[in-house]
């Protein structure tokens, strides 16, 4: 399972894991958490600002696939399963490679202790970290 944003770091580390999938003859599941927009507005009407959670799936799906596309379009063939799912990174990403046998994250040496040292503590699989191109 390789989790995906727009980011380099992010799509290099979805040609390693596109690379890895396909040498294993292994489906490819990709994953982009949409983070829950904080609401903004009158206080009176619960929820009136939050925009469509079907909305922020499709867009979510659509930003997904673009960076899928751009980032192994060319490379080796593999079946990618495309999952996306609405909440905090830090807790989604755990969860959702629970049944995964590896999950891979690209990061930015600024970044490794936020999100990435979050998956490496919670979650049951082995991480792989991907930085400028390669594992860490």
């Amino acid at each position: 399972m390789a989790a995906v944003h727009d980011s380099t770091s992010s799509r290099h580390a979805l040609r390693w894991a596109a690379d890895r999938a396909a040498s294993l003859g292994a489906d490819l599941h990709v994953v982009t958490v949409i983070s829950l927009p904080v609401p903004v507005g009158s206080p009176s009407v619960p929820g009136a600002c939050l925009p469509d959670r079907d909305q922020l799936v499709d867009s979510g799906l659509a930003l997904q696939r673009t960076i899928v596309d751009d980032s192994i379009g060319n490379g080796p063939w593999v079946r990618v399963v495309n999952i996306v799912e609405i909440g905090e990174p830090r807790r989604v990403l755990p969860r959702a490679a629970a049944s995964a046998d590896l999950l891979v994250l690209g990061t930015s040496r600024r970044r490794f202790r936020s999100l990435t040292s979050q998956c490496l503590r919670r979650a049951t699989c082995p991480v792989v970290v991907v930085t400028e191109g390669r594992p860490c």
